[in-house]
C-alpha cells in the first residue's frame, strides 16, 4: 500500500472511476500533478469496470462519481467497502447540495469524504491529502484540531448514558442535532460514528455553509439497532 518516496512524499495506489472520459482524464492530470504526494493511478469508466480492478489490486484511493451507468457511485463504493472495509479511503465525487446521495454515501458505503462538482483542482489535491494525514493518524493514535467532532461524540455516550437510566419501559430513542462548518469534519464525524453503538446518522442538512447533522441515539446497552 502507500510507501514514503525518496522525496518524503507518500506515494499512493489510487483508482478513480469516473464514466465521462473527458472528466476522466482532468481527474487523473489533476492528481497526478500534486505536490503533497506522489500517486500510481488507474483508470476505470464505470463501477463494473471499477469492481474488477478491485477484484485484483489493493488501492489506497479510490475516487468515483455518483453519476454513472449500469452501477452509481455509492453502490460501487459500498461493494469495495465490504470488500475491504478499512484499508481503502473511499471519496464520492457528487452534484453540489446532494444531501440525500451523500448521506446514503456515509451510510451505506461508509466513505471517508465527499467531494462536491465543480471541484477545484488545488482544493481536490489538498482534500485528499488532509484524508490520507488524518487517517494516518489515527492509525497512530495522534490527535488533530477536530475538538467539535469529539465533543460531540462525548455528548452522544454522555446521553446515551441519561437514556439507559430514563427507559426502564421499551426502547427509548431520542435525537441531537450537530453542526460543522467543513466537510473535513462532518466526514471525520460520520467516520468515528460508525464506532458507536446504537448511533445513527439520520439526515444531513446545509444551511449558510454550515452542515446539519441529525443523529438518532438509543441506548448503548440495547442489542444494535439499525
Amino acid at each position: 500500500m502507500g510507501q514514503e518516496a525518496q522525496s518524503d512524499k507518500k506515494s499512493y495506489n489510487m483508482l478513480l472511476v469516473e464514466d465521462e472520459e473527458k472528466n476522466l482524464r482532468l481527474l487523473k492530470k489533476t492528481l497526478e500533478s500534486a505536490d503533497q504526494f506522489d500517486c500510481n493511478i488507474t483508470t476505470a469508466g464505470d463501477g463494473k469496470e471499477g469492481l474488477e480492478y478491485v477484484e485484483k489490486n489493493d488501492y489506497d484511493i479510490i475516487l468515483s462519481d455518483y453519476q454513472m451507468p449500469r452501477m452509481n457511485g455509492v453502490d460501487f463504493l459500498n461493494k469495495v467497502n465490504e470488500k475491504n472495509p478499512s484499508d481503502t479511503v473511499r471519496f464520492l465525487i457528487t452534484g453540489h447540495g446532494n444531501m440525500k446521495v451523500i448521506k446514503q454515501a456515509i451510510n451505506e458505503a461508509e466513505i471517508h469524504q465527499f467531494i462536491e462538482k465543480p471541484w477545484d483542482a488545488d482544493e481536490l489535491r489538498s482534500t485528499i491529502h488532509e484524508v490520507m494525514e488524518l487517517k494516518e493518524e489515527r492509525e497512530k493514535g495522534e490527535t488533530s484540531d477536530m475538538s467539535d467532532v469529539e465533543e460531540a461524540l462525548e455528548t452522544i455516550k454522555e446521553f446515551q448514558k441519561k437514556l439507559k437510566k430514563k427507559s426502564s419501559h421499551g426502547v427509548k430513542k431520542e435525537k441531537l442535532i450537530f453542526e460543522f462548518d467543513s466537510n473535513t469534519k462532518l466526514n471525520n464525524f460520520s467516520f468515528e460514528l460508525k464506532d458507536l453503538k446504537n448511533a445513527t446518522l439520520k439526515d444531513i442538512d446545509r444551511n449558510e455553509g454550515k452542515y446539519i447533522i441529525n443523529v438518532e441515539i438509543y441506548p448503548r446497552s440495547y442489542g444494535k439497532i439499525s
